[in-house]
């Protein structure tokens, strides 16, 4: 018998080194069949995951409206499963692909409400990234103050924590 769940893992490993070598259709049927097997084997976690794989596909080949789908299921999924690690990280996906479509206020909201989420569960790595897109989004306003703050608290955080993984 062949394990699906070590399957779809490895099929969306396999999409990551695609999408990093630029070979986003590739990276997609990968993500795709990925995302199959957790909906076959009810993986809601995978399943969150690939969802999620797939809306950052969109973005990065500039699909934003086909993004926008992904990354909103993928945000649903986790609230129903609880999942806030996955939930954070989906909100950071969302506010990225809001502030590049100008959606300043969404991003700003969706950074934050990541940012809260991983204090609360303790998750460096997550409040790092909030607190960078944070600022990227503030540097595309204008507000560079703010911008070059939230950054210094990313970079400083980072610091602080060391090459301590969480994975």
């Amino acid at each position: 018998a062949r394990d699906k769940a070590g399957t779809a893992d490895s099929l969306l490993n396999l999409a990551e080194t695609l999408a990093a070598r630029g070979d986003y259709p590739g990276a997609l049927t990968h993500d795709r069949e990925g995302y199959l097997l957790y909906n076959e084997l009810g993986h809601r976690r995978g399943l969150r995951t690939a969802i999620a794989r797939i809306g950052w596909i969109h973005i990065l080949r500039g699909e934003y409206p086909e993004a926008v789908g992904y990354l909103d299921k993928s945000i649903a999924v986790a609230r129903e499963i609880r999942d806030e690690v996955g939930l954070a990280e989906s909100l950071n996906l969302r506010g990225h692909l809001d502030r590049l479509t100008g959606r300043y206020k969404e991003a700003l909201a969706g950074h934050a409400q990541a940012l809260e989420i991983a204090r609360r569960i303790g998750s460096p790595r997550l409040e790092i990234a909030a607190l960078d897109h944070q600022g990227a989004t503030r540097a595309a306003l204008g507000e560079f103050p703010q911008a070059l703050k939230l950054h210094e608290e990313a970079r400083d955080l980072a610091a602080d924590i060391g090459d301590r993984k969480e994975w």
